[in-house]
């Protein structure tokens, strides 16, 4: 199975936030119990706190790093085990695993996202919801959705005036199968804000294509797209 889970910190608390949430939703739906669903939510907060403490440069120490370290490597053991648990589940199926971020047991479609940029289009739900919709196209075609060989996409966001050209400074937001998806804003930005997004589709297996340009949206002010700076990694022309 290839591995589904982020390597970098930041990106990993968001995907076990979002994993923690489905599951506790409705833990049968992908065979799990909710004693199992209620432990994950357990050292998925553990490692979230840790996480937190450890990157604070108040409280950043070696104990703090070990701490999280700690908290890292349990809560992706567990994470494991149930991904186990979900693939061996039968009647879950693939859209239902890509949603929770586990990658599928599935070749082929590496070349679909590698030649395809996804195209964003942002709308602004009514306030006070904070909320963005998120509508995902094949760039280069008219088609609608999402391309042949994409089971679905990965969205990111920044808040600056400007988009950052650094990987690690964008912010996982979660995956999504769908064309059509509503992601959060990040609480207490005042209005005029910029927030900008970007996404990359994703193969069976979860492996990323090509970001797409960032779009940006203003807090409370709808949304406007523009070309800013390319975002990191590479982009088709």
């Amino acid at each position: 199975m290839a591995d589904f889970l982020p390597r970098r910190d930041a990106n990993l608390a968001n995907w076990a936030k979002c994993f923690a949430a489905h599951i506790a939703a409705d833990p049968q739906r992908y065979g799990l119990s909710a004693a199992q669903a209620q432990a994950f939510a357990g050292v998925q907060q553990a490692y979230a706190q840790a996480h937190q403490v450890a990157n604070s440069p108040s409280t950043r120490t070696l104990s703090s790093i070990m701490r999280k370290n700690g908290a890292r490597r349990a809560m992706k053991d567990m994470a494991r085990r149930l991904a186990r648990l979900v693939h061996a589940t039968p009647g879950v199926s693939d859209t239902m695993k890509a949603g929770l971020g586990l990658a599928l047991h599935v070749d082929g479609g590496r070349a679909a996202v590698n030649a395809r940029v996804p195209g964003l289009r942002l709308t602004a739900e009514a306030k006070p919801s904070r909320r963005v919709k998120v509508r995902l196209r094949d760039r280069d075609s008219l088609r609608k959705g999402k391309p042949r060989g994409v089971v679905g996409a990965m969205i990111f966001r920044f808040v600056g005036e400007r988009p950052t050209t650094r990987p690690e400074d964008w912010v996982f937001v979660g995956n999504t199968t769908r064309a059509n998806c509503t992601v959060p804003i990040p609480p207490g930005l005042p209005p005029g804000t910029k927030v900008w997004f970007t996404a990359a589709w994703l193969d069976g297996r979860l492996r990323e294509g090509p970001w797409s340009m960032p779009v940006m949206m203003r807090v409370l002010f709808g949304w406007t797209a523009l070309p800013g700076n390319a975002p990191p990694r590479a982009m088709a022309a």
